[in-house]
């Protein structure tokens, strides 16, 4: 029997779903997870990794959160325990529109203008670490503004997503420098909360650890004044059905994060994590908007979903490398610039036809979803496949969908 789901579309009800993203639906429960003490915060594995059976042997220069390492306590002690589950004061007061496309500045190299855009966003910690190129912070908003040549009139959202090392570095110094007292003086729209890893070959514990500081930064964020967007790190079921529980618990949370650009950016285990989303929004009977990093790839997953914006620095990083996205065939192409000649305009215009394409490859799919009755764009789909998809139209007129919201 078909049911309505939140976007109006009717969809077959759900069949089972894989525990992990790269298990099987007949996977079972790993024997050293039935006995843990832990097993009812972690959920347990079902893949061939066992936490303990799988040690390195190497406890005394093990850095990661493992019971053999002589460094467990003090991981531990540091991400204040291991259970996340507790009323978290997070705050989120968003009160206008998320567009369909925000772009990410790098930095205000080969640009002499100030780009004035409604929203656009910057790695956090970029933010925390630079200034000048001396490896300061910035002191003041201005100084932000000007380093990375945006308009003052351009909102920001600070994207904290990134490698390990910048993660574990802003943990190391975020209370020690004042940090997030000190970004809520630039005047931030949003901030998201850090991703510390979750690989999947090393001991739950340290998944369990980086939870935990993914939240403490999220709180710190939101007591300094800061609209905080958690980010939904997860490889297990168990733990979907703790952001699951969040969620209900949080009723103020409406805008989530989800990065696709490591383990995401593959097709089978974005489709999984888009397939979770979806049966949250279900289970909490309300939509919710995903901010995806890098999730152009899966646009035709994401217009499943109540609603969504894509960040990336796509049209950024292909404007310095003097590529200009065509309106006619919507393939990048060599624009030959003099030497030194500023960029500005062919930012603008990269960013103007990117948000173009997207919005009209975006509706294109959104209505494709509501033909299809009782399919859906995952691997709940029947028969379908990314082949099939209809492709978007070049009309003209670029302004008229260049920030539209959804």
């Amino acid at each position: 029997m078909a049911v309505e789901r939140l976007n109006g579309s009717m969809y077959a009800p759900y069949p089972p779903i894989e525990p992990m993203s790269r298990a099987s639906l007949s996977s079972t429960i790993g024997l050293g997870c039935q006995t843990c003490a832990f097993l009812p915060e972690c959920g347990g594995v079902y893949t061939e990794f066992d936490c303990m059976a799988c040690c390195c042997n190497n406890p005394t220069n093990c850095m990661l959160a493992c019971p053999r390492s002589p460094r467990f306590q003090t991981i531990v002690r540091d991400s204040g325990g291991l259970d996340a589950g507790s009323q978290w004061n997070i705050k989120q007061d968003i009160r206008a529109g998320m567009p369909l496309y925000v772009p990410m500045i790098q930095h205000g190299s080969v640009r002499r203008e100030h780009v004035e855009l409604p929203l656009v966003a910057l790695k956090t910690f970029e933010v925390t670490r630079r200034r000048g190129g001396n490896g300061k912070m910035f002191e003041t908003a201005e100084e932000l503004r000007s380093f990375f040549r945006i308009g003052a009139k351009t909102r920001l959202i600070l994207i904290s997503a990134d490698q390990d090392t910048e993660l574990e570095r802003y943990w190391e110094l975020s209370r020690v420098d004042s940090l997030p007292e000190r970004l809520a003086g630039f005047g931030i729209e949003l901030i998201s909360a850090p991703n510390f890893s979750f690989p999947l070959n090393v001991p739950r514990f340290e998944h369990l650890a980086n939870r935990r500081r993914s939240l403490i930064c999220a709180e710190e964020f939101s007591g300094v004044g800061m609209n905080v967007v958690p980010h939904l790190n997860a490889v297990t079921q168990g733990d979907w059905d703790f952001w699951r529980d969040f969620l209900r618990e949080h009723t103020h949370v409406k805008v989530v994060a989800k990065e696709f650009q490591t383990g995401g950016a593959t097709r089978r285990v974005a489709q999984w994590h888009v397939d979770q989303l979806l049966r949250i929004e279900d289970a909490l009977g309300r939509g919710l908007h995903l901010i995806a990093v890098a999730g152009r790839r899966h646009l035709w997953m994401l217009t499943t979903l109540s609603g969504f914006t894509i960040i990336d620095s796509v049209p950024f990083m292909k404007t310095v490398y003097r590529q200009r996205l065509s309106h006619k065939d919507g393939q990048w192409k060599i624009n030959r610039t003099l030497p030194g000649q500023p960029l500005d305009e062919l930012l603008k215009a990269n960013i103007a036809e990117y948000s173009r394409v997207l919005f009209e490859n975006a509706t294109k799919l959104k209505q494709y979803s509501l033909s299809l009755g009782n399919h859906t764009f995952g691997r709940l789909s029947i028969g379908l496949d990314e082949s099939e998809l209809p492709t978007a139209e070049w009309a003209p007129a670029p302004e008229q969908m260049t920030f539209d919201y959804v």
